[in-house]
């Protein structure tokens, strides 16, 4: 059967209309049903009637229920039969009292004669789909009056599941202009994103743009500069949407594609002393620990064009050369050009030594350099090796990061002095994994 066939099916349920309004007992049993897929609490087609699914249940049906409706899961657990797409495994030997079910029943009738309940596979399968549950979950909607159907599909202070495609497809609007170096203004979308969204206002926005830059970066994906991943976002309906949209954004991610492994001149600026801009703000403590994974909690899907960047030598050599500029200019605009000119790339000869660059202070110290260079804005990360990170540790104060992003459309770099894990949160990326001995 056709996604389409069971829309039709899900907005015409057969519910009790009795006392003036309708029992939200089926559809709160099938939305029990598509979260626990959604989850993987329920990983094939066998729906039994016990707790878990109890606990879900219970939890639409206090958002739906009217008047004197009661908490009677094993109603709808048996009567959604009607339907057409329900049915049930029956215990062997009790189709008498299966049977009987419609006259007399309880919870302990239904447990001690059905085994579980099982859909259509093909409504199975669309269960899986995001793009497929919300559908479906719009056609029970059609059921409810409006203030019902508004329950449904806007969660109390929640971000309904449209407001976010709007807001994820005006984000991905400005991450393809800011790729490609075409000026736009992020006000201006604010401003268009508070006419069509519920009440949200300028703030909200924000920070929900922030939300999508922390799902992109979970992803090895470029995000917006200026938008600060913000980590505590809305894991049931934000990830999915970011999902679904980049399916749909085939042009932009062949163009991500084809810009992270091409090579990058040095680019040409007015003033490159005028590069340099303050390192990002630190982050607070609910900013760099992420939430822990639990089931059925959302798993960004990763593309990690971070990672293929990082690989990309010609980028890196371009970075470096960059700094070198920027290095000799500083050192000339301190009176110190025969410091200038002992300037030494020393990548170029030996890239184990754990920096790029040996430069200077103003005084004549060792200024040590290590280069990372990205297209992309500020706040993506990138990587270190264990290499670097213990040269480092050695060189403490000597040891200077420059961070340079933005490199392909506007060259900007930030500096961190000292050890790394003195103004970065390290995260195990790789390890060798060696055979225990006997």
């Amino acid at each position: 059967m056709s996604l389409q066939y069971y829309i039709d099916a899900f907005s015409t349920l057969r519910m009790n209309k009795s006392g003036g309004s309708v029992s939200p007992h089926k559809a709160c049993l099938l939305l029990s049903v598509m979260d626990l897929v959604e989850q993987e609490a329920i990983v094939t087609n066998r729906i039994y009637l016990d707790e878990n699914l109890k606990s879900v249940f219970t939890k639409h049906f206090e958002l739906l229920r009217q008047g004197n409706d009661q908490n009677t899961l094993y109603l709808p657990f048996y009567h959604l039969k009607t339907s057409g797409f329900w049915h049930h495994k029956i215990y062997e030997g009790r189709n008498d009292e299966y049977n009987s079910l419609k006259e007399s029943n309880s919870e302990n009738k239904t447990l001690a004669t059905i085994e579980y309940a099982f859909v259509d596979n093909e409504l199975f399968e669309y269960f899986k789909s995001y793009n497929a549950r919300e559908a479906l979950k719009a056609a029970l909607a059609d059921n409810f009056d409006n203030e019902l159907r508004e329950k449904l599909l806007n969660p109390v202070n929640g971000w309904s599941w449209w407001e976010c495609e709007a807001i994820v497809k005006d984000y991905f609007a400005m991450l393809e202009a800011e790729l490609k170096g075409v000026a736009y203004n992020k006000s201006e979308h604010n401003r268009r994103l508070q006419e069509i969204l519920n009440n949200r206002n300028k703030s909200s926005i924000e920070k929900k743009h922030q939300n999508i830059s922390a799902i992109l970066k979970e992803m090895g994906m470029p995000t917006i500069d200026g938008y600060k991943p913000l980590s505590n976002y809305q894991r049931n309906i934000l990830p999915d949407v970011i999902g679904a949209e980049l399916s749909n954004q085939i042009n932009m991610a062949d163009y991500i594609e084809s810009i992270t492994t091409q090579d990058e001149a040095i680019p040409t600026v007015d003033d490159i002393l005028n590069r340099l801009v303050d390192p990002p703000e630190p982050k607070t403590i609910n900013d760099i620990q992420p939430e822990p994974y639990k089931r059925g909690s959302y798993r960004p899907r990763k593309v990690d064009y971070i990672a293929r960047e990082a690989n990309n030598h010609k980028l890196g050599l371009s970075g470096e050369k960059f700094i070198v500029n920027y290095e000799k200019a500083r050192l000339i605009k301190e009176g110190r050009e025969s410091l200038a000119e002992r300037i030494d790339h020393v990548s170029l000869d030996d890239d184990r030594l754990g920096f790029d660059i040996h430069s200077f202070e103003g005084n004549g110290k060792d200024r040590f350099i290590e280069v990372k260079t990205t297209r992309y804005a500020r706040y993506t990360q990138f990587y270190i090796t264990n290499n670097e990170l213990e040269v480092s540790r050695k060189l403490d104060n000597q040891y200077h990061l420059y961070r340079v992003f933005n490199f392909r459309t506007d060259p900007r770099f930030f500096t961190c002095q000292g050890k790394i894990e003195k103004n970065f949160v390290l995260e195990p990326s790789l390890f060798i994994a060696n055979i225990l001995s006997a």
